[in-house]
């Protein structure tokens, strides 16, 4: 590994796992009271971290080498997924997707993004918008994967609700996802099963 790679490398290391930590200690059971006020100021410090992680991506994303991108990523993901029940973490999912959005933004790093990386994300960004679990495989899931619903019945959106019909976190979740649809040629949508109807009610709230 190269210098700057090793120091790019170390840096993202100790923020990630200051992020870690803060993480653990919020999914900690604790006392309701006093738990609640160390919670918050866990997720404050937890959520300055990622600030921090998302500023140097967006200024130094063009220095990053493969390894640092690897990194980054995987490191983002393992934060945004409570692992024993196959959540997203509600209270950071925003502040991980930009940081993979922006991360790969920059074409690039988007073009050696491997297929599974790719399915990861894809699932991590239906979840979000879908606000499903992920699937037990963690990959690009199947409907009993995501769980079986009822078929919902098509709502008339009133143009004038649009905006306040899409949250951020939809949103961009979306922008993700089209950034990484077009780069996983070896996924096939068709083939997944996605239950495509929800995404498009969902996505269909998302103003243009």
């Amino acid at each position: 590994m190269a210098p700057q790679e090793s120091r790019w490398a170390e840096i993202f290391h100790q923020l990630f796992s200051a992020a870690d930590t803060e993480k653990a200690a919020i999914l900690k059971p604790s006392n309701a009271r006093k738990g609640s006020i160390a919670r918050a100021s866990n997720l404050n410090r937890l959520r300055a971290a990622l600030t921090l992680i998302r500023k140097c991506v967006v200024q130094f994303v063009s220095q990053f080498k493969h390894k640092v991108m690897k990194l980054v990523i995987n490191r983002t993901i393992e934060l945004i997924v409570v692992a024993k029940n196959r959540t997203l973490m509600d209270s950071i999912v925003l502040d991980c997707i930009r940081i993979l959005r922006d991360f790969l933004l920059y074409r690039p790093h988007l073009e050696h993004l491997d297929h599974e990386l790719s399915a990861e994300i894809l699932a991590i960004c239906f979840a979000s918008i879908l606000d499903r679990k992920l699937p037990e495989t963690f990959s690009i899931p199947d409907n009993e994967s995501f769980g079986a619903e009822p078929p919902l019945e098509a709502e008339p959106l009133n143009p004038t609700d649009r905006s306040q019909a899409a949250s951020p976190r939809m949103i961009d979740s979306s922008q993700l996802l089209s950034i990484v649809i077009p780069a996983s040629s070896s996924v096939c949508l068709e083939c997944s099963k996605i239950p495509t109807v929800r995404l498009s009610q969902c996505i269909g709230k998302i103003p243009p």
